[in-house]
């Protein structure tokens, strides 16, 4: 028989010798299954299959006892010292006695955090590395506990923090070839579907795991949602087939790739090329192991997504929720120089500086860091007529004053001539006549900025000319801080681009104006000149001239598209030339209400556009009321409304000087179930035809 089967026996010996322990005998069967209906003999196959079988068995018990006794021979090669800290290891195993630390992932963008890594830790055992812990549990057969205490202590923690988290996810490191009890994978595969959204498990390659048995893995986590990240490419196995064979989410390169990678072209070159791959392939590419601030240029610049190192933050028992902002700053410098192909070259302004423009040009700088070491107050001078291509970053926890005289600032295109960060709350004094070209000032979420100074002579001009703009605020996918002006001055904001809100941003935020003269032309497809596109908004406005004009297919002078408006205009005088194929004077075009109370108002509106409103929600419920004021009031259109829109609402006038012109195919000028007119002088001709009782 032995000759008979010996091709058999052979591929059996070869398969079980890969065999870690007799838990994969069923493997073995089904191997011996398959050879088994080879044989044509069914006598000879039942023979043969449990020959097989129990061949098998042997082996694998073989190979079982065989570990044990290399592990038996290793531990009695044990120093007393190394049997002390197998002591050690052994009560913190016992005890499940683990903590974590938690390092952040880093946007590569933007320097937020976008992640954070969960990193064992012993609790009150000094000198016990997590590196001696993984070393005597593989020596003792218990890397398995490692891996149930990891999952269960990590993801119960996640369940039990997700707001210190903030919604980003935790990385979580496993031992793929380790195998837990069904009683213990059941609990962990609760609590993986349960936080499958705040979840990625990271495991290093080994090349030694059976396809069949990564393909158990990589289908275990698809059911449940959970992202996967290979940590340590670059090491050991890596190569592009087992990227291939493990089709992660994430790739971490290797420390080892990173070090130094600025003056290794080699590593450089090879660098490149995973990340390129990785893009190629859609997955994300981390550095690991960041440590100086070279290294941090060099992998921004070749496309890395995240960072993670020590450079940029520290493993902490605490879940720090941003990293500091200097970094931060470095982060979004190198990015926009990978985005736009040059250096910078920055001025950082000392205490209380005294900047002048045209020396900075002269001595090459194109852009002036402000920081919190610069002190309660910068002078910025120049000449209004001279393009100096200089910009402004003001970093994170500035408070004082920015005295900008006759300065003329530019970038280049989707870059703020004023970058404003989070966590900055400046006053800029506007002195003589200031000019920002092609884009204006980044006023972000988390940020507040107060517009001062000036006087009936002077000037704040933006020209605007990207596709996508905003002259103060937040591009169209955020909101914008808190803007505030205060203002003896003109601020001119024009654009003739795509789409964008010249004072605002795409999903809204706070803005207060309390004086000053505002001369706004949006002119392009679709454009807010004071409000959002998407958020809601609401404003108080008071002591101004608003000069407002807005043209394009969708178009808002002074609210929101989508989002719904509440407006307290006091005191002011207001002037809105709304057209176009949607288009809103005052309140929002969406569905959402629109509340607007004119107290003691000059006002003029002329709106001419397809379906339109000009004063109210056009799409929504209004709510009106226009109190000892002066308006004028001219809408032409088709679906066109002079108070509220479709869905009608409340309009009341009181004691008002009115003139009100309307033409549109309705009946009536507006479709307000509660529409009243008291006191006052009110004149209102609708489709040619003076109404009675005005």
């Amino acid at each position: 028989m032995g000759t008979d089967f010996s091709d058999y026996i052979s591929a059996l010996t070869e398969f079980a010798g890969e065999l870690r322990d007799a838990a994969d005998l069923a493997a073995v069967t089904r191997l011996g299954e398959s050879m088994a209906q080879r044989l044509p003999d069914e006598g000879k196959t039942r023979e043969l299959f449990d020959r097989i079988k129990a061949l098998g068995t042997d082996l694998a018990r073989l190979r079982c006892t065989a570990d044990t006794g290399s592990r038996r021979k290793r531990l009695a090669s044990l120093s007393p010292a190394e049997r002390a800290e197998l002591e050690r290891v052994e009560r913190i195993l016992d005890g499940n006695l683990f903590t974590y630390h938690f390092q952040p992932i880093v946007d590569a963008r933007t320097g937020e955090i976008y992640s954070y890594e969960a990193l064992m830790r012993a609790k009150d055992s000094p000198g016990i590395t997590p590196f001696l812990i993984l070393k005597y549990a593989e020596l003792t057969g218990r890397l398995d506990d490692i891996e149930k205490s990891t999952f269960i202590n990590i993801l119960r923690f996640i369940d039990e923090n997700l707001e210190r988290f903030g919604g980003r996810p935790v990385f979580i490191n496993s031992i793929p070839d380790v195998r837990l009890s069904d009683e213990d994978t059941k609990t962990v595969n609760e609590l993986l579907l349960k936080n499958s959204k705040n979840t990625v498990v990271e495991m290093t390659e080994e090349s030694e795991i059976p396809e069949e048995e990564l393909d158990r893995i990589k289908e275990k986590y698809r059911r449940l949602g959970i992202r996967i990240a290979i940590d340590d490419y670059g090491t050991g196995y890596s190569n592009v087939k087992n990227l291939l064979r493990y089709t992660p989410n994430f790739v971490k390169i290797d420390r080892s790739l990173l070090a130094q990678v600025h003056n290794d072209p080699q590593k450089r070159h090879f660098v490149r090329e995973i990340i390129g791959f990785c893009h190629e392939n859609g997955m994300l590419a981390l550095a690991e192991g960041v440590e100086t601030s070279e290294e941090l240029r060099s992998v921004i610049l070749f496309g890395i997504d995240l960072i993670q190192g020590y450079y940029t933050a520290r493993p902490s028992a605490e879940i720090v929720d941003r990293i500091p902002r200097e970094i931060r700053q470095e982060i979004k410098r190198y990015y926009h120089e990978r985005e736009d192909g040059f250096e910078k070259h920055i001025y950082l302004a000392d205490r209380n500086d005294r900047i002048f423009l045209e020396r900075l040009m002269k001595s090459g700088y194109d852009c002036i860091r402000i920081t919190p070491e610069s002190g309660d107050e910068v002078h910025i001078h120049g000449e209004s007529s001279l393009d100096t291509e200089i910009h402004i970053e003001v970093a994170d926890g500035f408070s004082g004053r920015m005295v900008l005289d006759n300065t003329h600032l530019s970038n280049i295109y989707g870059r703020p001539c004023i970058d404003i960060e989070p966590g900055c709350d400046p006053e800029i004094e506007c002195t003589g006549h200031i000019r920002l070209d092609r884009t204006g000032i980044c006023v972000p979420e988390g940020a507040a900025v107060r517009f001062t100074g000036g006087n009936h002579a002077s000037s704040l001009d933006i020209f605007l000319d990207a596709a996508e703009h905003y002259g103060i605020g937040n591009d169209l996918d955020s909101r914008h801080g808190r803007i505030e002006f205060d203002l003896d001055t003109t601020v001119e904001i024009k654009t003739e681009s795509q789409s964008g809100v010249l004072i605002g941003s795409g999903l809204g935020g706070e803005i207060v104006i309390n004086k000053g003269r505002y001369i706004l032309t949006a002119n392009g497809a679709d454009g807010v000149c004071i409000g959002s596109f998407g958020g809601d908004v609401k404003y108080n406005f008071s002591n101004c001239d608003l000069q407002l004009k807005c043209s394009g297919a969708r178009s808002v002078c002074l609210g929101s598209q989508s989002g719904s408006m509440e407006l307290f205009l006091h005191n002011a005088s207001t002037k809105c030339v709304a057209t176009g194929d949607y288009a809103v004077a005052i309140g929002c075009l969406g569905q959402k209400q629109a509340k607007i109370h004119i107290d003691c108002t000059n006002t003029n509106i002329s709106a001419q556009a397809s379906n339109l409103a000009a004063l109210g929600s056009f799409g929504g419920e209004s709510d009106i009321f226009i109190e000892r004021s002066v308006f004028r009031l001219k809408v032409n259109g088709f679906d066109a409304y002079a108070f509220g829109g479709r869905n009608g609402g409340r309009a009341h006038v009181d004691y008002c000087d009115a003139e009100v012109s309307a033409e549109s195919d309705h009946e009536s000028l507006t479709v307000c179930e509660d529409f009243e007119v008291t006191g006052g002088s009110c004149n209102m001709v609708f489709n040619g035809e003076k109404l009675s009782g005005t």
